[in-house]
């Protein structure tokens, strides 16, 4: 299983750049809410196991450190698509989607303490202000304004 997870591991950090690597300012808005209403969205829903290997492989997108892949678009598609179709699901559905917003948020509450922020996010283009920049938000813009405008906006 290992060897498997290894070379599965190695391909995706050779072709997930690729994927990524066409992407202009113009499209990336578009792209991240295409990424989430036809990739995770549908996952999410279809069972607790695909909700919980959508969150990983959100998480994965991170650490390989994807080019053009930025955290705060997906997550603002996330928030405009997502969240407003809470409240018409099934309970299976929505069994689904509280196991992907628990898991979202805990990855979130997790980045959110300085030294899992500064070994894991800080300096990753995931994470910048703008398409193809090299000024990533500071911690402190992301636990004041990303993580809290998230919970905010979610509880709403």
């Amino acid at each position: 299983m290992t060897a498997n997870k290894d070379l599965t591991l190695k391909y995706l950090s050779e072709m997930l750049p690729r994927l990524f690597q066409e992407l202009d300012n113009h499209c990336l808005q578009s792209v991240s809410n295409a990424l989430v209403q036809v990739c995770i969205y549908p996952r999410i829903l279809h069972s607790a196991k695909d909700a919980l290997f959508t969150i990983h492989f959100f998480k994965l997108l991170c650490t390989l450190k994807v080019p053009n892949f930025n955290i705060l678009y997906v997550l603002s598609a996330i928030l405009k698509n997502i969240v407003p179709v809470m409240h018409c699901c099934s309970e299976a559905e929505a069994e689904s989607l509280g196991i992907y917003f628990s898991e979202l948020f805990a990855l979130l509450n997790h980045w959110s303490k300085r030294v899992n922020w500064t070994k894991e996010c800080a300096g990753n283009l995931a994470f910048c202000r703008k398409f193809q920049g090299d000024q990533c938000i500071s911690f402190e813009d992301f636990t004041e304004k990303i993580v809290e405008n998230f919970g905010k906006r979610f509880a709403i």
